[in-house]
């Protein structure tokens, strides 16, 4: 019963080779925003983990390191945390990690995280 087939199987699924994050993140939404201020000037957030953020470029430079304050919705205080610049990709988005967080601060994007997932999953549920 061996025989050779005929053509390579498919992989199941795709591993975009291109990624580079480690961690998990989440895009805020209208519900969840998320504030970043960046030297005085407020950006667009596109996505945020544990591990770092994205966000749309406002002139800034590949290997940079900045000191940035984060709102996340359901937090009263600010976060202040140090981010460096990973990559600029070519839609101009500065894909960043946190160089400079504390434990408290991690926790405080894992909650805010954990919040938008519930939040999806009630509309997919809702849209059924």
């Amino acid at each position: 019963m061996f025989w050779k087939k005929s053509k390579p199987e498919e992989p199941m699924y795709n591993i975009e080779l291109d990624e580079r994050r480690s961690s998990y993140r989440v895009s805020p939404n209208e519900e969840y925003p998320v504030f970043l201020e960046l030297n005085g000037v407020s950006v667009n957030v596109i996505d945020i983990g544990a591990g770092g953020l994205a966000f749309r470029n406002t002139g800034l430079k590949e290997d940079n390191n900045f000191h940035v304050s984060i709102g996340l919705t359901g937090r009263k205080a600010l976060l202040n945390v140090d981010v460096h610049i990973l990559r600029i990709d070519r839609h101009d988005i500065c894909h960043c990690c946190f160089t400079k967080i504390s434990d408290h601060e991690v926790e405080s994007i894992h909650l805010y995280m954990l919040k938008v997932q519930k939040e999806e999953i009630k509309n997919r549920k809702s849209d059924m």
